[in-house]
């Protein structure tokens, strides 16, 4: 995701990637986050909060800064003095901007509270 919202910037500049780079950011990505999932499968049947649950979560959210930054660090750009071409481009009206950060705020609150219910579900299975 990050490197497709990268291609979508237009800009009077030439993109290029260094790959070695790309690769590190991708790797860096998958494995930070595998080993965030299995620290957290690991803990799932803890009740309380231990220091390995702290770190599994610190873990996963690195990952995805680690990876954006590592991504920013293998593009390279080259000005040039041609225009970006807006012939693909949209244009969103003011009313389009609320509707997609609306509906964009009621997706991830429909995520939170699906979390939320199916954790007290998996709790109450656990207890009887």
């Amino acid at each position: 995701m990050h490197y497709i919202g990268m291609e979508a910037m237009r800009v009077p500049a030439r993109l290029s990637y260094d790959l070695p780079m790309v690769v590190l950011s991708v790797v860096l990505a998958i494995v930070i986050s595998l080993v965030a999932l299995i620290l957290t499968f690991r803990m799932r049947d803890e009740r309380r909060t231990s220091l390995c649950k702290v770190l599994s979560a610190i873990v996963m959210g690195c990952a995805i800064p680690l990876m954006h930054y590592t991504g920013m660090a293998a593009a390279r750009f080259s000005p040039t003095d041609h225009s970006p071409d807006l012939s693909h481009a949209v244009e969103i009206s003011h009313l389009g901007i609320a509707a997609i950060s609306i509906t964009s705020l009621l997706v991830l609150l429909l995520a939170i509270v699906t979390a939320f219910r199916v954790f007290r579900r998996m709790v109450k299975r656990s207890m009887s």
